[in-house]
């Protein structure tokens, strides 16, 4: 694989609450500027404990995550936390995402820090939202508005790279297709970067430009999405 525009790298990767039985095994793999790189794996598979590593939330075994060649795992401080905002993640569950006795507008302003409510009202119309969503309660809002939200309160960082972990878990089928439509849709439109965590295979198809194939915290193979396509819907 060309090295041109890698944006993150992951470098023997290896995780674990003990030495002698790490969760996740000797994980390499490069994200490229513009591209969604699927984790697909069984429930348990360690596909989550990759992306707390990366996110900073596990401490890892060994290995290295370099974003733009850097690598933060050892940087602290400050840069650290300058180093977080440019790795937004998007969990599976909004309603844990969010302060519940926050207003939307309060939300997203604290993402975006001293820019203006215009600025809040960009990013919910990123999202497909309008300005009547700024003072409502998460309490009001749908599961599929609240994971707008969510996806609104990522992008006001300016973000490298978006961790989606799961992201249509907790929706229904029709909410899920809308939310897959807007995040292909902001990627194109943003050149946005995605590494999608998920065992779902119609997102994995829908979303992905290549597949991590992992399993027991191992990685077993990559394909291209059509490959993945090829091989997994004839399955179903």
């Amino acid at each position: 694989m060309s090295r041109d525009n890698i944006i993150l790298e992951v470098k023997h990767l290896t995780v674990g609450y003990s030495q002698k039985k790490p969760v996740v095994k000797d994980v390499s793999f490069l994200l490229k500027k513009g591209e969604c790189l699927a984790i697909f794996g069984k429930l348990g598979s360690g596909k989550t404990t990759i992306a707390m590593a990366i996110l900073g939330f596990i401490a890892p075994i060994y290995g290295m995550v370099l974003l733009n060649s850097i690598n933060i795992l050892k940087i602290r401080g400050r840069k650290r936390r300058e180093i977080r905002r440019r790795i937004q993640p998007i969990f599976q569950d909004p309603f844990l995402s969010l302060h519940p006795m926050k207003r939307i507008k309060t939300v997203l302003e604290d993402s975006i820090e001293r820019e203006s409510g215009k600025s809040v009202k960009r990013y919910l119309n990123m999202v497909g939202l309008d300005a009547s969503y700024m003072d409502r309660l998460p309490s009001q809002l749908s599961g599929g508005e609240l994971q707008r939200v969510c996806i609104a309160k990522a992008l006001c960082t300016n973000p490298e790279v978006l961790i989606l972990d799961e992201p249509f878990t907790a929706q229904d089928h029709v909410t899920k297709v809308k939310l897959a439509v807007l995040l292909r849709d902001l990627k194109n439109k943003y050149n946005l970067s995605y590494l999608l965590i998920t065992h779902d295979i119609f997102t994995v198809s829908f979303l992905s430009d290549r597949v991590l194939l992992l399993d027991q915290g191992k990685v077993t193979g990559t394909m291209t999405a059509g490959e993945f396509r090829e091989k997994y819907i004839a399955e179903l």
